[in-house]
Formats: structure tokens, sequence, C-alpha cells
């Protein structure tokens, strides 16, 4: 027989000795009667728990620790008894099966502790100082006589001699213990503490508390059940020769020596493989694992509170009239003890549904998160509804302490969040700053911005200005390919266009032909024009690139277009962005041309000729892809360290600003301006500052901050008007930020953006669900206002 299986079924027989014991003294002293149905789903329950402890632990801590647990147990209802605290009800005058109750919930908090949650707060990875464990002891035991109430005048030097001896013992003990090890004994105390003492009580009778028959005392609650099984845990340890620390990993079975002779080399630790998955696959940042451990915990939390919301209805209330009385101040109305469960079933409706939230977020915190989204916006209106409440209606305390809970909550909820999304920014970025790659050209560059009336013109002073077909003939030189082979590819700007008279939101295809023509002139015809599909066939039909291409007025002379979705074929890119797709013809290009619409953007402040490339990654869904999965501009710049553009312009000629200029500007500024370069982030850093905003911002642009970490800034020599765009509108950072917290909560998104887009007549809606219709009609009318365009579908 084996050690392991050994101390099993010598626990299980402990754990069996232990139940009858208990089922006797509630037979023998006449207790059976008085349980109720939901007491007795809780003590099977309770056994069930012993008996999955008994293949955790070895027989020398069991044994110890129900021993501490029955002496500990026993003098305090005693004292409790005699200080008429509370009292038994049995006939017979006997309290046994009530300490041995209080052993099985002690064994239930050691398992629950040791099992689940001591774990989960080890993963949070915390480094506390020594002295906070012992802090945090303190401010539990100062619950004690603050809590008390009418209880107060119950207490002895008896009852205080015991808590204060408990309390010592409990600071020398957590003085000892990692953080993770205390915090996990005191959370699971509550845990156990409140289901415990009110299905013994208030639901059972077995036994009451003299003066406050509707739920058991808080002190004993929050104070006291810590201090107690603190010490439980530590006295077992000592008297089992066991570490007070022992990792809740570990299996608490005694090591015993192998025969030489049967010696096995030692097994892997067996780890949880959707665990494995996440935290090592995926390398959670510590930012993220605080959030799926806050939300584990929010996930117990709001799931208690649902049912204490539906089963203590009128105890809940009274509680709180009887804490208004207890304060030295009389502000507080009494509020009314009658309930309504109509109002009930749907207070426990929004609980398990945000315990749903919970739930999803911590499987998944990574891919997730965006749910915390529904969660704030919980947490914010419960919060300003009860303080609305409170002011202009009566002065309850249940409606200020909502405010102050879901307050607290909402704060908590929100910091938790927004470290997540910035420690998951900071590592999807993180090789770019470890691993710079140099640019093609060093030293200065120029970048050409002109102004004028007649748009052909002033493109081709800004090619000539700016050495265009100089840049292009060296390239072509350096590939030593045939003249007619060698490969041009021009990406513009038109997948989001949602309109063709909108002219301000795509590349003018006028001017894009125009330069095709002139670069074939020069005897270069394996000229392609390339885009990819964007999150608007989601909801459109006819959304292809060759479909919107010909549509806003591309027609193929001299050049062919290329769908990069419909061509894309696997790509390692190494780095963050790893083994995803290219357009061959982008990928196999010798020379490439970003071809930009001068326009704000509603998450990147502006879209110019960096912004332009993120077009070029192939996945259709961008809102899923490249917004929710992985952010938008890191894989960008990613893809540029392999494949790089060789010159980039800026059709400013008509521009749109605003807060949505991306997608719609219903008054386009004439701003009769073309740029040019061949470095890219010049351009986009004298395009920015063509805008009034500030390039060298890292908050600003984002596209050009990580370029230029990723290859360097170069000098910038600027040939002609350098002005500020006069009018012009820029983005309000507070609606940037709103919406990159919004667009991480994929489903949400996906859904309002199908909602809150219009588009022209030529791309008719796809069949989407009737709440999806019904809510585009309703907001129909606040459409029109921002899409003034005919023939739109808003």
């Amino acid at each position: 027989m084996t050690g392991d299986y050994r101390t099993s079924l010598q626990n299980l027989l402990l754990i069996a000795l232990f139940i009858t014991v208990t089922l006797f003294t509630a037979f023998h002293e006449e207790y059976l009667r008085m349980i109720s149905k939901p007491f007795w789903v809780a003590i099977v329950g309770g056994f069930a728990i012993c008996t999955w402890l008994a293949f955790g632990i070895s027989t020398k801590r069991l044994l110890a620790l129900m021993l501490c647990i029955f002496v500990i147990e026993y003098i305090k209802e005693t004292i409790g008894i005699r200080t008429h605290l509370w009292a038994y009800q049995s006939s017979k005058g006997l309290y046994n099966f009530g300490v041995w109750a209080w052993v099985m919930a002690g064994l239930i908090a050691y398992t629950l502790a040791t099992r689940i949650v001591i774990r989960f707060v080890a993963r949070v990875k915390y480094s506390a100082p020594g002295w906070l464990n012992p802090a945090i002891l303190a401010l539990i035991f100062l619950i004690i006589p603050l809590c008390l109430g009418p209880y107060r005048g119950g207490t002895n030097a008896l009852f205080w001699l015991f808590y204060i001896i408990v309390f010592v013992a409990g600071l020398y003990a957590s003085a000892k213990m990692d953080f993770s090890v205390f915090a996990g004994l005191v959370i699971t105390s509550w845990i156990v503490a409140n289901p415990s003492e009110y299905l013994g009580s208030i639901s059972s009778g077995v036994w009451t508390f003299n003066y406050d028959t509707n739920y058991p005392p808080l002190f004993l609650l929050f104070g006291c059940w810590p201090l107690e099984i603190l010490v439980q845990y530590s006295l077992s340890a000592l008297v089992a020769k066991e570490r007070l620390n022992l990792c809740a990993a570990e299996k608490e079975a005694p090591k015993e020596e192998t025969r030489a002779t049967n010696q096995e080399a030692p097994r892997a630790p067996r780890v949880h493989i959707a665990r494995k998955r996440e935290e090592v696959m995926v390398r959670l940042t510590g930012e993220e694992r605080q959030l799926r451990f806050f939300m584990r915990i929010c996930c117990v939390f709001y799931f208690l509170v649902g049912f204490a919301f539906i089963l203590m209805p009128h105890q809940i209330l009274g509680l709180s009239n009887r804490i208004s009385k207890m304060l030295p101040f009389h502000f507080f109305k009494d509020i009314p003890v009658s309930v309504e469960y109509f109002w009930l079933c749907l207070a426990f409706s929004m609980m398990m549904t945000i315990t749903a939230l919970c739930v999803i977020i911590q499987g998944n915190v990574r891919k997730n998160k965006g749910y915390t989204i529904p969660l704030l916006v919980s947490k914010a209106a419960s919060s300003l509804s009860s303080l609305t409440l409170f002011i202009v209606s009566a002065k309850y305390l249940a409606y200020l302490a909502i405010f102050l809970v879901d307050g607290a909550i909402f704060w908590a909820t929100l910091f938790f969040f927004l470290r997540a999304e910035k420690a998951f920014f900071a590592e999807q970025t993180a090789f770019l700053r470890k691993e710079p790659a140099p640019a093609p050209t060093t030293g200065p560059t120029t970048v050409v911005s002109l102004k004028g009336d007649d748009k052909f013109k002033l493109l081709d002073e800004v090619l000539e200005k700016s050495g265009f077909f100089d840049i292009l003939e060296k390239s072509f030189q350096k590939s030593g390919r045939p003249r007619e082979a060698f490969s041009v590819v021009v990406k513009p700007n038109f997948m989001f266009m949602h309109a063709k008279k909108d002219i301000s939101t795509y590349t003018d295809p006028q001017l894009v032909e125009h330069l095709i023509d002139r670069i074939a002139a020069r005897g270069f015809f394996n000229i392609a024009l390339v885009e990819a599909q964007s999150t608007y066939g989601n909801y459109y039909r006819n959304r292809e690139v060759v479909n919107v291409a010909k549509y806003v007025g591309y027609t193929g002379k001299n050049y062919r277009i290329v769908d990069l979705t419909e061509e894309m074929v696997p790509f390692d890119y190494g780095g963050g962005l790893g083994k995803h797709f290219v357009g061959p013809t982008w990928k196999d290009a010798d020379f490439r041309i970003s071809f930009a619409k001068n326009k704000t953007h509603t998450f990147s402040n502006y879209t110019l000729t960096l912004k332009n490339v993120y077009g070029t990654l192939p996945l259709q869904n961008k809102i899923k892809e490249y917004h929710a999965k992985r952010e938008y501009d890191w894989p960008t710049i990613d893809t540029m360290k392999h494949f790089w553009v060789h010159f980039g312009l800026i059709d400013a000629v008509y521009s749109a600003d605003g807060q949505f200029g991306v997608i719609t500007c219903p008054e386009p500024k004439h701003t009769k301006t073309i740029l040019g370069g061949e470095n890219l982030i010049a351009v986009d850093w004298v395009g920015a500052k063509k805008m009034g905003l500030d390039p060298d911002n890292p908050r600003i642009g984002r596209f050009l901050s990580l370029a230029v970490e990723a290859f360097g800034k170069p000098d910038i020599n600027v040939i002609g008007d350098d002005s500020v765009y006069e009018p012009w509108e820029n983005v309000n950072p507070l609606l940037i930020d709103s919406l990159d917290v919004i667009e991480e909560a994929y489903v949400f998104a996906d859904w309002w953006f199908s909602v809150l887009t219009a588009m022209d007549g030529h791309f008719p809606l796809k069949k989407r669900a009737w709440p999806v219709l019904v809510m585009r009609k309703l907001i129909g009318p606040i459409k029109r206002i921002f899409f003034r365009y005919d023939n739109l579908r808003v």
C-alpha cells in the first residue's frame, strides 16, 4: 500500500468518524428536527468538502486541525453562552453539536483557502512588506469593538481576554506568513462566515442571538471569524510540525522514502491545460493577472449578493435601519422594510448577469476583458442613480450605501481594467523598443508640402521637388530587374468610404491615376493598386476591393486592382505579430507607395501615410482582428520591418476634420495641399504639424511614436508651406480614450458599429438581426445630422 493511498484511507476514516459524531450529537441533543432544508444542504455540502480534504492533507495535520478547531470553538461558544451573547435552543441545554458544526466550518474554510483562494491570491504575485499582514489583522480586530452595537453590554473581561489572546497569536502567525496565505485565509473566513451563521441561527434557530434576531452580528462575521480561522490554521501547523506557508499547489501528504530498487523519475507537476494555454502561451502580464483575480472575487461577491437580495430582502433593509440608528448622528430615515418581489427578481437577474460577465472575463482575461465595459456601465448607473435618489428623494442610509459600495466597485474595476489595458499595450509593443530596426534611409530627409488650386500641377511639383523619380530609378537599378518586370504598388485609401459624394474621406482617384500615368510614362508597366477589405464588409454587400475601387472612380488604366484579402497567404513576421498573413502583391513589390487621405481619426487623432499602411493588413474583420485581438498600430509597424514603404503622399486637396472625419465629413475643408516625401515618418510628422498637433507627443498619433521607436526619427527638411490648416478641428482626446476602451469589447463594438454606420445606396445592408434594424431606425434621425448625403442608408 503506497503512502498516499494509506494516508487518504486514514483521513477518510477520520472524516467518516467526524460525520458520525456530528450527526449523533445533533440527534442526541435534539437539533435534528430544527435543521432547515437550506441548512441540511449546507451540512451535506460541508461533509462533501471535508471528504475532498481527505485526499489532500496529512493525517497529522487533519487531526491537529480538528482538535484545534474543537478546543477554540468550545471555549468561544461557552464564553458566548455565559455572557448571553447567543444561546443554543436544545431542551437539554447542550451545545456540542454547535461545536462540531464549527469544526466542519473550519475544515471547509481550510479546504477552500488552501485549494482555491490562496492559489488565486498567489497569482497576483504581490510582494507585500512584512508589516502589512499584522497591520491588516489589527484593523480586523478593531471591527469587534466598533461593530458591537447592542452586544456591547453582553461582553465581559473573559470575552475580551479570549479574543486578545487569539489576536496576539494571530499577530505572531501573520508576521510569519506570506501575504497570499494570510489574505486567502481572511477572505475565506468572510466567505464561509455569513452563510454558516445565517443558516444555523436565522434559518434554523439551532442557536439564536440575544440582541438581534434578524441577522448575525457584524462583529462576529467580520472580526471574530478571521481571527479564529487564522489561529486554527496556524496552531494546527505548529502541532503537526508543518510549514506555515505550505504552498497551496503542493499536496500536503507526507513524503515517504522509496526503496532504492523501486525509484522512479520525478513526475512533472500537473498543470491545467486551459490555464497553461492562457498564462504561458498568451503570456499574461502581471496587471492582467490582477484583473483576473479581481474578477474572480467579483464573481463570488455578485453571486452571493444576488442570492442575498432574493432570499433576505427584509433582513438587509432592516440591517440598514439598525446601522443608521447606531450612528452618533440622527440624519437618516428608516427605509420601508416591505419589498415588492417583482423588482427583486429584476435585481437578481442583473446580479446573475454581471456574475456571468465576471466569469467570462476571468476565463480568458486577455480575450474577454472588454466585457468589463458593461460592468462599469452597471456600477456607474447604480451608484449615480442611488446618489440622485438620496439627494432628491429620501435620506435612506441604503441609498447612500449603494452609492458608496457600487462607486467603490466602479473605481476599483476601472483601475484594474485600465492598468491591464496599459500593460497589454506595453507588452505588445515591447519588442519594437527592444529591437529597433534601422530605416533604409539615414540622415536628413525632405518633405514637400505645397498649396495651390490646380491639383494635378500641385502633385507634379511635389514629385519633382521631393526627387520622387530619382528615388524610383535608384530602387529600380538596385533591384536588377528588367524595367517591365519591376513591380510598383500604390496603396491609396478608399475602403472606409461610405458615400461617393463625400470626397474628403478617400484618396482622389484622379490624383492616384495621374501618379500612375507618370510612373508608366517612365516605362514601368507592372503597376498595381492595392487595398484590403474593411470592417464595413461585416454589414454591407459589394464591399470587395474591386467593387469599391471602380465605384469611386478607379478605372484600371495602366494598372491592375488587387484585393489583398482575397489573395492573402501565410507569412511569419516573427516578433509580436508572429505567423499571420500578407498579400503577395504587397509582399513581392519592388517599390511601395502609400498615398493617404488627409483625415482626422477617432482612434488615433489622425490617419496619414503610416495609418494608411494598416490597410494592407489583409484580414477583413479588422475591428475584431486588429482592434480587439491585437491592437492595430504595432502590427502595422511590424509589417513595415519586412515590407518597407519607399514613398509617402498625402492628398490634402480636400480634407476631413472634426470628431468623425475618418467616417464622414459633411463640410470638408478645401485645404488645397499635397504633401510628399521618401520617409513616411517625416511625411506624417509634417502632416500632423499642419493639423495643429504635436507630433512628438507619444500620446498623439500612436503610429508615429511607434515608428520612431522602431526606425528612428530623421532630420526633417520642409520645402513649401508648413503652416497649420485654417480652420481645422481635431478630435477630442476624451473621445479617443473612450473609444479605445470600448473597442476592446468586440461583441459590443461590432453590434454598435453595425447600428451607427450609414452607407451609400450602392452597398445594400446585409441581413441583420431585428434588434439591429430597430436601433438603426430609432437613431436614424440622429445619424442624418452627420451623414448629410442623399441616397444613404442610415
